[in-house]
């Protein structure tokens, strides 16, 4: 295999994987790099030019997270950094944000300020992993 799916292979038993769409694996890296290739067909090409797309997007998502105003526009986001996570197996980001568009009308203004606080560290987290792949 010619991806960096290759690369976690050795990492992961065979019965992590369930079939199940909505029962993901839990892995030690930021991103699933099996869930990843397959999603690009095992090109490494392909992987580098989503990953550079997950960057650029991921960061024009925070703008715009801390620039909104309203619960309906963090929902947005938070749905749209959810759903671009997803995309690349990055399941612990796509879970936090997730977690905070599910609960949004509950948060204080505090709350609301740790919450972009950990998705902002979180994708942080993601981007630095990928830019030690690509």
């Amino acid at each position: 295999m010619n991806s960096v799916a290759s690369q976690s292979y050795s990492n992961q038993s065979i019965d992590q994987f369930n079939g199940e769409e909505e029962q993901r694996p839990h892995f030690s890296k930021p991103i699933d790099l099996v869930h990843l290739s397959r999603q690009t067909f095992g090109s490494k090409e392909l992987e580098n030019e989503v990953l550079g797309l997950f960057v650029s997007h991921s960061q024009q998502c925070l703008g715009r997270l801390k620039a909104a105003e309203s619960n309906k526009e963090w929902q947005d986001i938070l749905h749209t950094i959810k759903g671009s996570a997803r995309a690349i197996g990055a399941w612990k980001t796509a879970s936090l944000a997730e977690n905070y568009e599910q609960k949004i009308e509950q948060l204080s203004a505090d709350e609301k300020t740790t919450a972009l606080n950990e998705v902002q560290r979180e994708i942080k987290t993601t981007v630095s992993y990928i830019e030690g792949l690509i």
